[in-house]
């Protein structure tokens, strides 16, 4: 009897350590996911060079793709119409960012206009601003700073909306005083 029972949880644990990969088509492999590996120039705006995902996900560069999402494949370029960015994350008074958040949409839309606002955790609206993302090539990013100097400390959330489709991004504002 208990030879069987140690046959049968054998069994169960060799199918469940594959179950992510099967589930996902070979897609996901957990093994590849580092929590704490830190992928070179993920904090700087520059360094944003979108690729997506076997599983449909945006991910902001193939390090962190494979380090952070677990992904086996990917391709150059956003999964969708487009995509947002904000860096650094969280703001924090007196760094290096001078109190700037910089905003990147990565688009693939030929003509349009993004409509960019950011909310505080109750509803009261910090910013917002309309930009044209009109590109000329099959992609484009655009990119605009954000004064996050006067805003308090805490959450917010940015929506960038684009020919009805959103995008939202949670930001942090940090005091370290």
């Amino acid at each position: 009897m208990k030879k069987n029972l140690l046959t049968l949880s054998l069994l169960l644990l060799c199918f469940f350590s594959k179950a992510q990969y099967i589930y996902t088509g070979g897609c996901i492999d957990s093994s590849l996911i580092q929590i704490s590996f830190y992928c070179p120039g993920t904090i700087q705006p520059t360094n944003y060079a979108p690729v997506c995902g076997c599983n449909g996900k945006t991910y902001r560069n193939y390090c962190t793709a494979q380090n952070m999402g677990g992904v086996t494949t990917y391709q150059s370029g956003i999964c969708g119409n487009f995509d947002i960015d904000f860096q650094p994350n969280p703001i924090i008074p007196n760094s290096i960012d001078n109190g700037f958040g910089v905003l990147s949409i990565y688009s693939n839309y030929a003509d349009a206009y993004a409509l960019i606002q950011i909310y505080d955790v109750y509803g009261r609206v910090w910013f917002v601003n309309q930009q044209e993302v009109t590109n000329s090539a099959s992609s484009s990013i655009y990119t605009l700073d954000i004064y996050m100097d006067i805003f308090p400390r805490g959450i917010y959330y940015l929506f960038v909306t684009i020919n009805g489709e959103f995008k939202i991004k949670k930001i942090m504002k940090a005091n370290l005083h």
